[in-house]
């Protein structure tokens, strides 16, 4: 069973709110999942296509994590080794996504978008 809490929901009128202001709008959705798993979720919602992330949250030692942070169906993917930026597009251009900083300043360009 996998129930919602609306405490912890991006609304429509949420959303609609920030999109016109913002480069960048989270949608959030809170799951009580029994039965399911963290890594069974991502799987599902990732369905192996590019742009896809599953972040959780561990105790030192322990087993149980106490967040996990799904993305799925990203625009792109910001990716720096030494001097090398690179934008992979999936959708949104660099210079859309992240104002034509990629190739100079990366962590500036995401820090920008605050």
């Amino acid at each position: 069973m996998i129930a919602t809490t609306a405490a912890s929901t991006t609304t429509r009128d949420d959303f609609d709110a920030l999109v016109g202001s913002h480069r960048v709008v989270p949608v959030v959705r809170e799951l009580f999942a029994d039965g399911e798993t963290p890594v069974g979720i991502y799987r599902k919602l990732a369905a192996g296509r590019p742009g896809t992330f599953l972040l959780e949250s561990a105790e030192q030692g322990g087993i149980w994590s106490r967040f996990s942070f799904v993305g799925a169906a990203s625009f792109g993917v910001l990716t720096q080794q030494g001097d090398d930026v690179r934008w992979l597009d999936y959708g949104v251009s660099a210079e859309r996504a992240l104002g034509g900083e990629t190739a100079l300043r990366p962590l500036a360009a995401l820090a920008a978008l605050h």
